[in-house]
């Protein structure tokens, strides 16, 4: 319950790679003792270039992996490589959703190159394995905007309880115009096979997750660093019933100190001081949420909160 906290130690032994590689994974629960670890690599060919390129706002190459481990992380299989139809570096920052079909899925999104070329525009689509994890598509498109000038970045998808309806959320700029943009949510009826148009949550959050929390509800969690009096990490319960992004309540949950914009970062990325705030239900029907904060020279720690979410 959040209490103790045991280390297990690597997920993989990087040496067995070509090349160095900097990963980022997330961990999902697939049942039994079934973990998945799904994710994305950056080539680290020349580990003297960093990830990010400051002055064109894009990446290094990449690829989409997952591991699965059948002891509850005592050992792994993999990685695997993950193939997807985008043309260029991929973003892969969500966990796995396992569907109540038992189909697994999760978002992606593609980055700029590294001389900042989109080379399909901005979107995002999602990946569906029907084997657990032995094979992978990724035919349904979960996000886009006109012109696809409009980032889809750090997705994440959870299923309704009651309707049983996919939701996935996204953080939205239009880079063209340097423009920020409300965090927009898509809805599917169908299973994830095809997406409804985006449609603002009215937040003008980056990096948000959704996790569901009984009936058509969900509690929605958002960094709000730019353009803010006030930053931090809020938490919203919303109603979805309708369609429609109902917000019941809302709460600041979490405060940085003061906020400075990293001079050495792309100016989409100029403020990630802190991000990527997740939240799953405990036995005591209390949520734990985490996220990860720059403390002080890049230096960084891993957060948590509990959470109670009463009836108003």
């Amino acid at each position: 319950m959040g209490k103790t906290w045991q280390h297990l130690g690597p997920i993989y032994d990087k040496s067995v790679n070509n090349v160095p590689v900097s990963s980022t994974l997330k961990i999902s629960h697939a049942g039994n003792s079934t973990l998945i670890a799904a994710g994305y690599e950056f080539f680290r060919d020349d580990p003297e270039m960093p990830v990010g390129n400051m002055k064109t706002g894009g990446v290094l190459d990449d690829c989409v992996v997952a591991l699965i481990s059948k002891d509850l992380g005592k050992t792994w299989v993999g990685p695997k490589v993950v193939a997807t139809s985008f043309k260029g570096p991929v973003e892969a920052s969500s966990p796995v959703v396992v569907l109540n079909d038992g189909s697994w899925v999760s978002p992606v999104a593609n980055f700029p190159d590294w001389s900042g070329k989109v080379e399909d525009g901005f979107y995002g689509r999602l990946m569906r394995s029907n084997d657990q994890g032995k094979t992978w598509n990724d035919e349904a498109i979960t996000m886009e905007f006109p012109g696809r000038k409009v980032t889809v970045y750090e997705q994440r998808l959870c299923q309704l309880q009651e309707s049983c309806n996919l939701v996935v959320i996204a953080w939205n700029e239009d880079v063209e115009e340097d423009k920020l943009l409300c965090n927009h949510y898509a809805l599917s009826y169908y299973n994830g096979r095809t997406f409804c148009e985006p449609m603002s949550t009215g937040i003008m959050g980056q990096a948000s997750s959704i996790t569901p929390i009984g009936g058509d509800k969900i509690l929605s969690l958002h960094c709000i660093r730019r353009n803010s009096e006030r930053p931090g990490i809020y938490g919203c319960v919303v109603n979805l019933s309708e369609g429609k992004w109902e917000i019941e309540c809302e709460s600041m949950i979490w405060e940085p100190g003061m906020m400075k914009k990293n001079e050495k970062m792309a100016e989409v990325f100029s403020y990630l001081r802190f991000g990527q705030p997740s939240a799953i239900q405990l036995s005591d029907r209390s949520y734990l949420m985490c996220h990860w904060v720059i403390i002080e020279d890049g230096n960084g720690k891993i957060l948590w909160t509990k959470l109670n979410i009463f009836e108003l």
